[in-house]
């Protein structure tokens, strides 16, 4: 395919053996090529190239998203279309110590028994074993199916941006069945998902000139190794976020010690697995007391974070060329650590509708200082509107209260589909056989509910979805790994589900 950077069609090792072998010979072929948010171009280059090699039309709207149409098997053109949607964009997240460029180098692999991982990185599993699914499913000439509408949106791991674009009419789609295959834990049919709204603060800073700040030394203190992860599927994990311990430390210290930058965090709705400042202390302060509070906060958060074990707290010694910047004022420094230290971050409430869901959380997310300005990223979640209007709230109410700017960036709807559709009753009967697949909500945005509306307001009628998908452990993380055996089992259910529908 003219463009699109694929370095090799053979089959790594760490593929060998799996089936379905065109779902797995797709996804070697996507993971060579860069698809980071808003760096897609390429990626959809290769999935419309495949379109037009198997004869398949294809349609792209102004955001790049893609329809690809997908004719019936044989005897079944009659049948209703049937839309199977995914994203074709990654969350590029690297360990710290990992030389990985994701605008140009392909996502290693790695074999741990039935689990495929990478080499330090994200893996792309989320989502595009759905893509490499909806690909297979279209060619397998044993697969009966309607009519398929595969839609490809970009995008999505920043905001549901291509979702929100999508240009339904101008794609000229017509399914009133949608098929996500976003989801990460097979077995389970989704039919609700929680909303989001991302905020931003923001404040200038007001520095002491590097002029002034003779006799000391400048230190970076980080912290590394927390888990991270997803502030939808893992929230509930008591996992440490690497921003906010380091503010909550930072605020212990002494005023002679001064606060130069504090940085961490890969976007709002990741936990941050890394966090670092930069901070000047005068000479005549005492180094013991707060080199033994370092390794005091590596002993407790190793304790309290007893799942994390890679967690690592250092001070490292900085030359004032490599700094370059002055101290940010007193005043700055205590309403910057104030508002990261304040702010709700966590569970705040659990489900009251489906057993073990959170209901409702947040998240800090990011924070970087530049010369003279100091940014953050909050997220909050919930299924149920009025909750997660309230979490904003506060979290708008700590920022201004220390005079940070606060803007809403977007907000993601709820989806609350109907678990008793004729739709979700197919899928239950395609997975019988196996253990009895469950219906359920997840605390992770779908595109869903965004995807529904457009379609419906086209349509002028009901549209049925549902969402399902391998079993995806740690995504947003470089410990993102799928399990390979759920990845056949995923794909023979949705080959069941199509020839279900394509029957009625």
């Amino acid at each position: 395919m003219e463009g699109v950077r694929i370095l090799s069609t053979d089959m790594p090792e760490a593929l060998q053996g799996l089936e379905p072998k065109e779902l797995w010979r797709n996804f070697n072929l996507l993971r060579q090529i860069p698809r980071g948010s808003g760096n897609e171009a390429e990626a959809l280059k290769f999935v419309s190239g495949w379109a037009e090699e198997h004869g398949f039309g294809w349609k792209q709207d102004a955001k790049g998203n893609l329809c690809v149409e997908v004719p019936s098997s044989a005897g079944y053109e009659d049948s209703d279309p049937v839309c199977l949607q995914g994203h074709i964009d990654m969350v590029c997240i690297k360990d710290t110590d990992v030389a990985h460029d994701f605008a140009n180098d392909p996502i290693g692999l790695a074999r741990d028994g039935e689990w495929l991982k990478t080499k330090g990185t994200t893996l792309g599993a989320d989502n595009g074993i759905g893509l490499a699914a909806a690909m297979a499913i279209a060619t397998d000439p044993d697969v009966v199916r309607p009519p398929l509408e595969i839609l490809v949106t970009t995008e999505e791991e920043t905001g549901l941006v291509g979702a929100f674009a999508l240009d339904v009419d101008g794609l000229e789609m017509e399914s009133n069945t949608l098929i996500n295959l976003d989801s990460e834990d097979v077995g389970k049919v989704f039919v609700r998902s929680a909303g989001a709204q991302v905020l931003a603060g923001s404040k200038e800073l007001q520095r002491v000139s590097p002029e002034e700040m003779s006799g000391g030394t400048y230190y970076e203190l980080s912290i590394s190794g927390m888990l991270g992860g997803h502030s939808g599927t893992e929230i509930h994990e008591n996992r440490g976020n690497a921003i906010r311990v380091l503010a909550d430390f930072l605020r212990e210290f002494p005023e002679e010690v001064k606060l130069i930058s504090i940085d961490g965090g890969k976007g709002p709705t990741a936990i941050p697995a890394d966090a670092r400042a930069v901070i000047f202390i005068p000479d005549g302060c005492c180094m013991l007391p707060l080199i033994a509070s370092v390794t005091e906060l590596q002993g407790e958060l190793n304790k309290s974070l007893d799942h994390e074990k890679q967690i690592k707290v250092s001070l490292i010694e900085k030359t004032a060329g490599e700094v370059q910047r002055g101290a940010i004022i007193s005043e700055i420094r205590k309403r910057t650590l104030a508002v990261l230290s304040k702010v709700p971050n966590g569970v705040h409430e659990m489900s009251r509708v489906v057993p073990g869901m959170v209901e409702t959380s947040s998240n800090v997310g990011t924070v970087a200082t530049s010369a003279n300005k100091v940014d953050m990223t909050f997220s909050t979640r919930s299924d149920v509107e009025a909750e997660m209007e309230s979490l904003t709230c506060e979290i708008e109410r700590v920022l201004k209260a220390n005079e940070f700017q606060a803007k809403r960036v977007f907000t993601v709807p709820s989806w609350a589909g109907d678990p008793d559709s004729r739709l979700v009753g197919d899928i239950l009967k395609a997975y019988e056989g196996r253990n009895e697949a469950g219906v359920t909500g997840i605390h992770a945005g779908l595109e869903v509910g965004v995807i529904v509306d457009k379609l419906r307001n086209r349509l002028g009628t009901n549209v049925e979805a549902a969402s399902f998908g391998p079993t995806i452990q740690k995504p947003h993380s470089p410990n993102e790994a799928v399990d390979v055996r759920t990845v056949e089992e995923f794909y023979e259910w949705l080959s069941r589900t199509l020839l279900l529908i394509a029957k009625r």
